[in-house]
């Protein structure tokens, strides 16, 4: 502690912490304005935009590919919280339904963490049922294929049981 008593109270550390808070909604503006050019490459530029850019400015091509699903799940003001931070909004873009998970976040109050434990944790559910789905339908068709096969074996039986021996003609000569 300095000798003016609780920094916390000084008119430069408030100072300092307004410049902060700037810089840090300037961050998430950057990385908003990223999001939205690189979606732009990609359109004019392809399939490749995300390598391309990597190389040229020395991020990950993984970086790159999150910015544009980020910038494609919400492609507009309207569609982002300002509440969450673009992290938020990176880990909801590569679900299945990023507005739900946006929406859960705010509801929650989720951290970053907590809504990549929900989506992992969601995925994880819906491997799980679609597992069983699976099992449930290859299941159905061995109960049928079984059906099947035991129709056709207790038809041929019972013609075998209605069916009279055939009877020579002649009898033979022993």
């Amino acid at each position: 502690m300095s000798e003016q008593g609780d920094p916390v109270r000084t008119a430069d550390f408030q100072a300092d912490i307004a410049r902060f808070t700037t810089l840090m909604e300037q961050e998430q503006e950057t990385q908003w304005q990223q999001a939205e050019l690189a979606l732009a490459m990609a359109a004019r530029y392809g399939r490749r935009t995300a390598s391309m850019v990597a190389s040229e400015v020395g991020v990950s091509a993984g970086y790159v590919r999150h910015l544009i699903a980020t910038a494609k799940a919400f492609p507009k003001d309207e569609t982002r919280a300002k509440d969450l931070s673009f992290s938020h909004h990176r880990i909801a873009a590569v679900s299945k339904d990023p507005q739900k998970w946006i929406e859960r976040s705010i509801e929650g109050g989720y951290s970053v963490e907590q809504l990549r434990e929900a989506i992992r944790s969601s995925r994880d559910r819906i491997a799980q049922a679609d597992q069983a789905r699976r099992f449930e339908e290859r299941l159905l068709r061995l109960v049928e294929e079984y059906n099947r096969e035991y129709t056709s074996i207790t038809g041929f039986v019972a013609e075998l049981a209605f069916t009279e021996p055939e009877v020579d003609a002649e009898p033979s000569a022993a």
